[in-house]
């Protein structure tokens, strides 16, 4: 009789007692999914911001370009027929290189999504040329940002000092021969459905009509017709 009563009161102190266990423990586990769940949306967020800018809104290319153009510039033909030609070296000829459409390194989860914003990838797909030097910070953001990681991880140029030499990378044409007069750099080429170059150029070759100014270096056909443009300090 004892033993029943017994069993019978431990069973009511249970089903009294047992709601109120699962209460108590019931608010710490929801917490944790909350905080859980916020810190994905944090990172998402995150994410979002590194992809696109808050707002819809239209892109020019006077958005990225904000660099005067030199206020001499010479018809094209002219720079081909009595500019002076420069002499470069050639760290990469990959006539079989295909250009990306999208490169892992612009994955917002890459490197904090450091090149990973849409607007700025776009635009540089409307280009085959780029411009850099070997300084450690400035070849390696081009490198990522142009997806050339791998290709680009073994070239460089000789150098005694830093910044002596201005880098081309250019992508689908075959370079035949630089000219520059002025603020102006001509590099005559022949455009291709392929292939990967990267040249140097001893900026102390250069003669500008006014080093306070940037120049226009302007990627033509051989017969002197433009087909991209860059604006750089050099």
């Amino acid at each position: 009789m004892n033993r029943k009563f017994f069993m019978v009161l431990f069973i009511m102190l249970m089903t009294l007692f047992l709601p109120i266990v699962r209460a108590e423990s019931q608010p710490a586990e929801t917490n944790n999914q909350v905080q859980r769940l916020q810190e994905k949306v944090d990172e998402l967020t995150k994410r979002l911001k590194r992809l696109e800018p808050d707002k819809p809104r239209n892109f020019f290319q006077s958005d990225f370009q904000h660099l005067d153009l030199p206020k001499v510039i010479y018809p094209v033909k002219d720079v081909i027929q009595s500019g002076k030609e420069l002499h470069y070296e050639i760290g990469l000829d990959d006539r079989n290189w295909e250009r990306p459409v999208y490169n892992k390194n612009w994955h917002s989860t890459f490197w904090g999504g450091r090149w990973s914003y849409v607007p700025g990838n776009l635009y540089d797909t409307t280009h085959r040329i780029f411009i850099g030097f070997q300084s450690a910070g400035i070849w390696f953001g081009l490198t990522n940002s142009l997806g050339l990681e791998e290709e680009l991880h073994n070239v460089s140029f000789p150098e005694t000092k830093v910044n002596e030499k201005a880098v081309f990378v250019i992508m689908q044409a075959d370079v035949k021969k630089i000219k520059n007069k002025g603020n102006q750099i001509v590099i005559i080429s022949e455009p291709k459905r392929s292939g990967l170059q990267v040249l140097a150029i001893k900026t102390s070759d250069l003669l500008p009509l006014n080093p306070k100014e940037a120049y226009l270096i302007q990627l033509v056909t051989p017969d002197g017709y433009e087909y991209d443009y860059k604006v750089d300090p050099l």
